[in-house]
């Protein structure tokens, strides 16, 4: 669950300038700002596309009268799909970690107690034990409470625990919904043609807990009367765990000002007050408008993808042979790099356009600032419907990453990590999402780990390695590893290659921008090191990247100049015609895209861990032709690279000048503005699939 509230985003040029403030004072001048986005304020339409398509006039989550109180999540997950939602528990920690000698059997009492303001108030009391420090929490098994003054406590069974000696507890409390619940929205002035979209779903943890069915009720109050909308009847029993979407015609109020009222009220079978756990997913009124300049935007990440694994051969086999080919109706930027050799801090700053240094969302458990807009939560702001299918573990919602996103959908896959059927069922997701928001402006963002270790790919993907390449080869089994990995990369080719067919042939390629690429590289060994997330060198920087959007880039564009992943969130922008935050530290390709202009050649930036030195990282400042690597303790460069003639940087170069000018370009990096992300607690299933992917020990 997504424990904290995000300050709305509708104007996105008004977040620049609560920069300068302190954090909580531009949380708050950031939500005095709010405002209903509608069609007449969004986008700066001035192409001729005029074909009508839905656009989100209303977020219901955000218009409350009264709005959510303080500490009430705006968002929740059924089934792994996370959603803003009207009825998200509220949740404390109930008083610090504690530790507990181990039971000799497999249940063990549990005590506390809830602050005065919860007193009398039903409680789930959710226990969670691990054995050894660095295991991940697992959960015991929860207990409803009545709390009181005089407290709780009730015995609990546990899971299966790592380590030996005593264990370490935590509680975690949440507040029990009434029977009976109602959230209003503000006034809404109803259109023609408007349309409620919304979907019904009850909160997982306290499914076990519900005693009776519960009766979802919408209705419309206009003129000094209560105008019946929607009327249906959830059983715990029944349902199927996902939630079930709905659509509400609003003709009836065309003209009309009035409110919505969305009441949920939990019914035992004869007919007395029940516990229900309803939730309200994604309520949002959308409205009819011309297309405009805003066209739909589709982001795929293809994590762990080299550049020289695009339209390049291994073993005399081509690696991505329908991806070079559908890439000559579109751009390839030969020269892209990435700000982090692993996977949340290099997405992080592909969703927000901001280097490392500033959204600090450098690992799983790193949360994103609050005045930090993301890409999804702009276009949200200009009525885009925004989705977005991943394969969790580093991109975790609750780091940030669904924040501006009406569906976040984390694929936990087949098990803990399964590379079959991984991108398949991504893909599949994705296109169930596009079929069902097809006639919408929206913003969908896919992520598959496909050709992560471990390298399992199909026998009739692997092309050699010959007897010739072992024999030569300094490290065979090395070789073998990049022929497995090459063999993944081959897979991956003819699942987005089907994908982006499937956006032609259904009609949605004409009215999108659509952008491939890699959150960073793989290393095989070149600097004495295997995998990723251990240097800033170009073998795991280097990602290929690749746009289409018909019209508006011409086919075939090959743009040499060096760009960097930070540059694609405000060419999305200024191809859209929005205008971004000031704040962004990436620039608009746009120019280099439409025509001959040369690209701003200004350095671009990367950190990565400082793997001799715990808790430090490298800072690295790339131009076209020089590398500057330094500690991020001192802008003085430790190693200068001369990529001219020195493009697997083996050499660092001794120069007085080079040296001032690499100073120059760190210490403008340190100066960057930092942001300010926190630090939590991850589960026993995400420390269980990143140890899996080999991000911890």
């Amino acid at each position: 669950m997504l424990g904290r509230r995000r300050a709305a985003l509708g104007l996105t040029i008004a977040l620049a300038a609560t920069w300068g403030c302190d954090a909580a004072e531009r949380y708050e001048d950031v939500a005095r700002r709010r405002r209903t986005v509608t069609p007449a304020t969004v986008g700066r339409a001035t192409g001729a596309a005029t074909r009508p398509v839905w656009a989100t006039a209303h977020r219901i989550v955000r218009e409350l009268d009264p709005p959510l109180a303080p500490g009430e999540p705006e968002e929740c997950a059924v089934a792994d799909d996370f959603r803003p939602a009207l009825g998200c528990l509220e949740s404390l920690p109930l008083g610090p970690d504690a530790r507990a000698p181990r039971p000799p059997t497999g249940r063990m009492d549990v005590a506390g107690s809830v602050p005065r303001r919860f007193w009398g108030r039903p409680m789930l009391i959710e226990p969670r034990v691990r054995g050894k420090a660095v295991a991940g929490f697992k959960r015991a098994s929860p207990r409803v409470v009545d709390s009181s003054f005089l407290g709780f406590s009730f015995e609990t069974e546990l899971p299966a625990l790592e380590g030996q000696g005593d264990i370490e507890l935590q509680l975690r409390a949440y507040v029990v919904p009434p029977p009976v619940r109602d959230f209003e929205s503000t006034a809404i002035d109803f259109g023609e043609n408007d349309v409620l979209t919304f979907a019904l779903g009850l909160e997982p943890i306290g499914l076990p807990f519900a005693t009776g069915p519960v009766t979802f009720e919408i209705s419309a109050l206009r003129d000094g009367e209560e105008l019946p909308l929607f009327r249906e009847t959830l059983d715990p029993a029944a349902w199927t765990g996902a939630w079930l979407d709905r659509r509400v015609e609003l003709a009836t109020l065309a003209g009309h000002r009035g409110r919505l009222r969305f009441r949920t009220t939990a019914t035992s079978p004869d007919g007395a007050d029940a516990t229900g756990f309803p939730l309200w997913g994604s309520p949002e009124i959308l409205r009819r408008t011309n297309r405009g300049a805003l066209r739909n935007v589709i982001v795929i990440s293809l994590d762990t993808w080299r550049h020289d694994h695009f339209d390049t051969d291994v073993s005399g086999g081509p690696v991505t042979p329908e991806l070079a080919n559908l890439a000559k109706s579109g751009a390839v930027f030969r020269q892209a790099i990435s700000t982090y050799p692993s996977t949340s801090a290099s997405h992080m700053s592909l969703l927000t356009g901001l280097y490392p240094i500033t959204h600090q969302v450098r690992f799983a458990n790193d949360v994103l600032g609050d005045t930090i807009p993301t890409l999804a939560e702009i276009l949200a702001a200009h009525g885009y419907q925004t989705g977005a299918v991943t394969e969790n573990a580093m991109l975790l919602a609750d780091s940030g990453f669904a924040f501006g996103f009406d569906s976040y959908f984390e694929n936990k896959g087949l098990g803990l990590w399964s590379t079959e059927g991984q991108i398949d069922s991504t893909l599949e997701r994705g296109r169930a999402w596009l079929d069902a928001h097809r006639d919408q402006r929206f913003f969908l963002f896919l992520h598959t780990y496909q050709i992560h270790t471990p390298y399992e790919p199909r026998t009739e993907d692997v092309y050699g390695p010959t007897e010739e390449e072992l024999r030569s080869s300094a490290a065979p089994w090395v070789t073998k590893l990049r022929h497995l990995y090459a063999g993944e990369v081959r897979y991956a080719d003819r699942a987005l290659a089907r994908f982006l067919r499937f956006l032609s042939q259904a009609g949605l390629l004409a009215d999108s921008i659509v952008v491939l690429t890699s959150d960073h590289g793989e290393e095989f060994a070149e600097h004495d090191r295997m995998g990723h997330s251990k240097s800033v060198y170009d073998e795991v920087l280097r990602v290929p990247l690749l746009m289409w959007a018909p019209g508006l880039i011409p086919p075939g564009r090959r743009i040499d100049e060096l760009v960097s992943l930070v540059d694609v969130a405000p060419t999305i922008l200024d191809l859209l015609e929005i205008e971004p935050p000031s704040a962004l530290q990436g620039t608009s390709l746009r120019d280099g895209l439409e025509g001959d202009t040369v690209l701003d050649d200004g350095p671009r930036f990367a950190e990565g861990p400082d793997t001799g030195r715990p808790g430090h990282r490298l800072i690295a400042a790339r131009t076209a032709s020089h590398k500057w690597i330094a500690r991020d303790d001192s802008p003085v460069p430790i190693r200068i690279f001369d990529l001219r003639s020195d493009p697997g940087e083996t050499q660092s170069v001794e120069d007085e000048g080079l040296r001032a000018e690499g100073r120059g370009h760190l210490e403008a990096y340190g100066s960057l503005l930092s942001g300010s992300a926190t630090k939590r607690e991850l589960d026993a299933r995400t420390t269980e699939k990143l140890r899996a992917l080999g991000y911890l020990e």
